[in-house]
């Protein structure tokens, strides 16, 4: 098993490698810095990389044309795009000869198949995400739904209609006929732009089967997610028995429900701990990009930037001064990355979350004359702020009037909600305490402000992407503790799958 190295001073040096063995200094870092490609040219190297699979997609899927923020982007020709990619390529090998994509692309195919970080991932994610679509089968079929009956539906087979619940046609209608600016009422501006997008342009590949495409890309996010998740894990705790064990359970948490479905919080778990891990690891790059999405996915995606502008000013504050752990623990100190103060770089990726919620404001502008028609939007699912003092007023009065029992009994999912909620505050100074205050700030800006707006109705869906949470969990949890925590978990994930596939307001 590899460790992470350490340095003279007692804190961790090297990063392990996902595939293994200490990961060469990130970019800053003195000793790598004559070595490595040239930004521009990395990104060119990517550019091709993505210009290649879309002709690939137009040569057997034939072309398309999208609508992206207002904006039509239309691709007929597959050997147009090649001959795009072709003309970069050479540009780029001109420019610099060494480490072509050729060998670029093999070595890292190479490292992905030798990845400790994607099969450490994998028991965590295929069981719990079959376990999840068995169990809200067999509730549909077992318990059945209510007098009603679902409010729409998209198959007559019960498991071609599974994943068609709630917010689900949402995206669905968003990806299969754009957005539309409405007078009043429940409005499709209210769900961000980049998961609908994806659906629509993977829904191509799945011959127009969008909520199919939606599953793919929820499984795939929240794989990538894990991987991240584990990354992070393994850099703080410096070990792989944490790591593994917040992954799993992350993975069986009751309503990580919601990462086997046609919702956004797979893509932005995905988005948010790339950007974190990134960013800790020196690379403000990737760091910006999944930044720029997670702004993209969903309302609160730009309050990331609060987390990132935390361990930037990590990297800036001076070693010797010792309330820099306070803003980002040790185990992720910048050593390995290098002292190199603050960069335009470094900005750039803590402004880009910002910068999604802008682009998508902007289309709103253009759509509906309001840039935050969006925010007002969400007053139709009665999300109105009710201030501080009614978090505790609210449920301290139900308790009052009807006792605990009778307060469970009139308001089940509000005490679901709730449960996960207390247990998202009970942590809450430990994250910080234990990882600073980049990580436990992301737990509030993902917290409060759902609570602000809405109380506790469907929060429980929040706190399933408040990985820190589960980070902590998994280093401090004793080992002979984990079954039970994974037997509390499990039973209330497949509690919350009987729940929600049975269209009972779990949300």
């Amino acid at each position: 098993m590899t460790r992470q190295a350490m340095s003279p001073s007692g804190e961790p040096g090297d990063v392990v490698d996902p595939a293994g063995g200490a990961s060469p200094s990130p970019p800053g870092h003195a000793g790598d810095s004559r070595d490595r490609l040239p930004a521009w040219a990395r990104l060119a190297d990517a550019i091709v990389i993505l210009s290649i699979a879309l002709a690939v997609i137009v040569l057997f899927f034939g072309g398309f044309r999208l609508s992206v923020l207002g904006l039509r982007v239309s691709v007929k020709s597959w050997w147009r795009v090649a001959a795009w990619a072709g003309g970069i390529a050479l540009l780029r090998y001109a420019a610099v000869r060494r480490d072509p994509l050729p060998s670029r692309v093999m070595s890292g195919w190479r490292a992905l198949r030798r990845s400790e970080a994607i099969w450490a991932v994998a028991p965590a994610f295929v069981v719990t995400r079959a376990a999840v679509l068995l169990v809200g089968l067999m509730a549909v079929y077992t318990i059945g739904y209510g007098p009603a009956g679902p409010p729409f539906r998209v198959s007559d087979s019960e498991v071609g209609n599974l994943l068609a619940r709630f917010d689900t046609g949402w995206y669905l209608g968003i990806a299969s006929r754009g957005y539309s600016a409405g007078s009043g009422g429940q409005q499709n501006i209210a769900f961000f732009p980049l998961y609908p997008f994806l659906m629509s342009f993977v829904g191509r590949l799945f011959g127009g089967h969008l909520i199919a495409a939606g599953f793919v890309i929820s499984l795939a996010a929240f794989y990538g997610a894990l991987v991240y998740v584990y990354l992070l894990g393994r850099l703080l705790s410096g070990r792989e028995g944490p790591a593994v064990a917040s992954v799993a359970l992350l993975a069986s948490y009751p309503f990580a429900i919601y990462f086997g479905l046609v919702y956004t919080e797979s893509l932005f778990l995905l988005c948010a701990a790339g950007a974190i891990y990134h960013l800790i690891r020196g690379q403000p790059g990737p760091s910006a990009a999944w930044g720029l999405m997670a702004g993209l996915t969903r309302p609160n995606g730009f309050l990331l930037a609060v987390s990132l502008a935390v361990v930037v000013a990590a990297r800036a504050w001076p070693a010797s001064v010792p309330g820099r752990r306070w803003l980002l623990a040790p185990g992720a100190d910048m050593e390995h990355a290098g002292r190199v103060g603050l960069r335009w770089a470094d900005v750039a990726a803590v402004a880009a979350p910002i910068a999604g919620v802008v682009l998508y404001s902007a289309y709103v502008y253009r759509l509906t004359g309001d840039p935050l028609a969006w925010m007002s939007a969400q007053g139709a699912w009665n999300r109105q702020y009710g201030g501080v003092a009614s978090l505790v007023s609210g449920p301290a009065q139900r308790l009052a009037n009807h006792g605990l029992e009778g307060t469970v009994a009139a308001w089940p999912f509000d005490t679901l909600n709730a449960i996960a909620v207390a247990f998202a505050i009970a942590l809450l100074w430990p994250v910080t305490r234990r990882y600073g205050l980049a990580f436990g700030l992301f737990v509030v800006a993902n917290l409060l402000p759902a609570l602000l707006v809405g109380g506790v109705v469907a929060v429980g869906r929040y706190t399933s992407v408040l990985f820190p949470l589960f980070l902590w969990l998994g280093e401090r949890m004793p080992p002979r503790h984990a079954p039970y925590w994974f037997a509390i978990f499990g039973m209330g994930q497949g509690l919350a799958a009987c729940l929600f596939f049975t269209w009972r307001q779990l949300f």
